[in-house]
């Protein structure tokens, strides 16, 4: 929840995926090494866990990526 409310916060759109519901991507990524949830992809990171630092690095370069008109 936490991880949720934060980038609610910071105007991040996401998609939670019930891994209870995914086995296969829940192996997938017990065999990376993510074994706490949540599991947090985007287009080239992922990591586990509540991960302020992450969650506000992405958070500007969203920002970047939107003021260079690189995303709607």
């Amino acid at each position: 929840m936490t991880t949720k409310r934060k980038m609610d916060n910071l105007g991040i759109k996401y998609e939670v995926v019930d891994l209870t519901t995914n086995l296969d991507v829940l192996e997938q990524f017990k065999g990376l090494g993510h074994t706490q949830a949540p599991i947090v992809t985007t287009d080239t990171k992922i990591w586990s866990g509540f991960r302020n630092d992450k969650i506000e690095s992405l958070a500007r370069h969203l920002l970047v990526s939107k003021i260079r008109g690189e995303t709607e």
